[in-house]
């Protein structure tokens, strides 16, 4: 659309978070940031990287340090590759100066599974997908994605007590 249809004030389109994904996945002659007109976000999501609640691990700091001595040794589920998910351990990584093992899975629900499972050492999804688990005292939050921790997330943390 951005290279077909010149800017008339008319045409306007939905677009979801895998538009921002391609120029990272693949070459475009498009950029999603400078060809399009963003005018308004109807949703979005709050992601974390979540460990198990009984994890050694207690700030993200641990977790970067670990995977710096033990290089590819730490596994983070995610919902597959190319997703935001996977990006967004992808860049954490790059700026943290380590390499994560992915572990794709199929959905968030089977993600949390391996992850309350032991099968994964961490797990970056939608807060949704975790929540029961955090709530249920089985998984900790260590970040959000976000700018800061969004005050909901930290309500819901002081009602399911210092697991959170």
């Amino acid at each position: 659309m951005a290279k077909n249809d010149k800017p008339d004030g008319y045409t306007v389109s939905g677009a979801l978070a895998p538009l921002q994904h391609y120029p990272h996945m693949q070459k475009v002659d498009w950029d999603p940031l400078k060809d399009f007109t963003w005018i308004i976000g109807l949703g979005g999501y709050t992601f974390v990287y979540a460990v198990r609640a009984d994890s050694p691990f207690k700030i993200m700091k641990e977790v970067i340090a670990y995977a710096k001595a033990n290089p590819e040794k730490v596994t983070v589920g995610n919902a597959g590759a190319g997703t935001t998910q996977n990006l967004l351990v992808e860049a954490m990584g790059a700026i943290a100066g380590v390499q994560f093992t992915h572990i794709g899975f199929k959905s968030g629900r089977e993600n949390a599974q391996n992850l309350v499972g032991g099968h994964t050492l961490g797990g970056v999804d939608a807060i949704g997908s975790f929540l029961p688990m955090i709530e249920a005292g089985k998984l900790r939050v260590l970040m959000t994605f976000d700018e800061s921790r969004p005050k909901w997330l930290a309500r819901r943390a002081h009602r399911a007590g210092p697991r959170l």
